[in-house]
């Protein structure tokens, strides 16, 4: 291979012996592959000599010098955050040399007996080859979540155009429902049938665009992570028979069956947020149901809550159709004609509303066979009010309404220091990157982190904030992986139940 079309390759040697540094520029004479520049030096200080190691392609470094050992020195170009691909040069074949090499932060190992030519061009190589594959694996993430930061700008500033829009026009509205109300009561003068008729058409229209309003404000909250759900003792079995009862005085020409167990015990919910759920849900239900159809409300008790379903005699929504029936605007089945207008929002607002309360919006449908919507409420007698109070802090955060389908929860607890974890506090926090660590909280000895990542990941990030000898002395630690529409009260009371610690979060 000739010299033009040999890789331009920067070398940087650390090493205390003059001869070990004559013969490895001797071999890098013969590459045929890389054309290489090799500066060495034999007193390396890291604060002199930063901007050349910075400089380099790759750094060689050997394992035995003195005062700093090889291990001492990576580990110091690591701690300056220095990203370049470094090989270890050792006259120690053993594995303890191998693995304390491997942990500092380089990317192989040659034993300086076993080198030569071919073998040392070889090993630079396969460590440029996989430093570049990492470079653009690293740049394009960075890219993506560029991206991502710009969408979810975008996102923000929509989200806040609409709710400027959205309570603007609230205002007038208001101020046009009331006097349209006031001329159809009499109060500004006699009207004819013609007018009143009118009238009565402005108010009904006024009130289906304060709903949409509302609706549009209520999921910009949800997806700001600003709508507050508050939890508490609630009677379901009293909460569906007075939305039954209000609806079959709206709506005679369609049956509404309602089946409920006796003696239903009382569920943890927030009124106001399931009472919504359910207007939805019904209202949907009879708008699809034809004229003298049945609609049927069936609350049956689980093994581990009170199970909702919501049956209709629609024409039911197909398998392509039900991925897309819980999005934003979307209206399934709609005809342009009076009687089936909506918001498409009721049930997007729904299923998030019920994922608030840790449950799961189910549809089961088939084309000509209706719909069936479901969720379940959990039995307040199962309920630790601690953990419902660490899960609606979580669950109102905005990083966790803006996170994938599933989070890491990690959960350290200093058994012989009590609530003292400064030491391993201080250290989470330097060493967590903000990609990783959503939100904290520190509570009577306990760390909890909430954390963007994969099981498959946790491990490793837990690895680096706890030390094996830390751990001796008491400091125990439980991770696991939870998909978000599975993360309530159940599912963390088992989860922290890994701890030997009794597990308590102030509220």
């Amino acid at each position: 291979m000739t010299n033009e079309t040999q890789e331009e390759l920067r070398i940087y040697l650390i090493d205390d012996s003059i001869a070990d540094i004559d013969y490895f520029i001797e071999l890098c004479k013969r590459f045929e592959k890389f054309k290489a520049q090799v500066h060495y030096e034999l007193d390396f200080d890291l604060q002199k000599h930063q901007e050349e190691i910075k400089n380099s392609d790759i750094v060689f470094c050997d394992y035995q010098m003195m005062p700093q050992n090889g291990v001492e020195i990576v580990k110091n170009i690591r701690s300056q955050q220095i990203d370049i691909p470094i090989i270890m040069l050792t006259g120690r074949g053993d594995e303890k040399t191998a693995v304390s090499s491997f942990k500092s932060g380089v990317q192989d190992y040659l034993i300086k007996e076993q080198i030569n030519t071919t073998r040392l061009e070889k090993s630079i190589q396969l460590v440029l080859d996989h430093y570049r594959i990492e470079q653009t694996k690293q740049h394009a993430i960075e890219a993506q979540k560029e991206s991502i930061k710009a969408l979810q700008d975008i996102n923000r500033h929509k989200s806040e155009f609409v709710s400027v829009v959205s309570h603007e026009i609230r205002t007038p509205l208001t101020v046009v429902k009331e006097y349209c109300s006031l001329l159809y009561e009499g109060s500004m003068g006699a009207l004819s049938k013609e007018q009143k008729e009118a009238l009565s058409a402005c108010v009904k229209n006024c009130n289906r665009l304060t709903d949409l309003i509302n609706d549009v404000l209520d999921l910009e909250k949800i997806n700001s992570g600003r709508l507050e759900v508050i939890r508490k003792k609630g009677s379901i079995d009293k909460l569906l028979t007075s939305i039954v009862e209000q609806f079959q005085k709206s709506h005679r020409n369609r049956k509404i069956r309602l089946k409920m167990d006796e003696n239903l015990p009382d569920v943890f919910m927030d009124e106001s947020k399931i009472f919504q759920v359910m207007m939805n849900l019904m209202g949907n239900a009879l708008k699809f149901t034809p004229e003298e159809g049945e609609v049927f409300l069936e609350v049956e008790k689980k093994e581990n809550g009170i199970e909702i379903s919501v049956k209709d005699k629609g024409p039911g929504i197909s398998q392509e159709n039900q991925i897309r029936v819980f999005d934003s605007f979307v209206q399934i089945n709609r005809k342009y004609k009076p009687g089936k207008q909506g918001t498409g929002l009721g049930l997007a607002i729904s299923k998030k509303l019920v994922e608030m309360h840790g449950s799961e919006l189910k549809l089961i449908s088939e084309i000509g066979k209706g719909a069936t919507f479901c969720f379940q409420l959990p039995l307040y007698q199962n309920i630790n009010p601690h953990f419902s109070s660490l899960i609606d802090r979580l669950r109102s955060m905005k990083n966790f309404q803006e996170s994938s389908d599933s989070i890491g929860l990690v959960i350290f607890k200093n058994h012989h220091m009590g609530s003292d974890n400064a030491p391993i506090w201080e250290r989470i926090q330097q060493i967590a990157r903000k990609d990783e660590v959503m939100n904290d909280y520190l509570e009577q000895g306990y760390i909890i982190l909430m954390i963007k990542k994969r099981e498959e990941n946790l491990r490793s990030i837990v690895h680096r904030f706890v030390k094996p000898s830390e751990e001796d002395q008491g400091i125990e630690v439980a991770h696991q992986n939870f998909e978000k529409r599975h993360f309530n009260e159940l599912s963390l009371q088992a989860f922290c139940s890994k701890l030997k610690g009794s597990f308590k979060v102030e509220t």
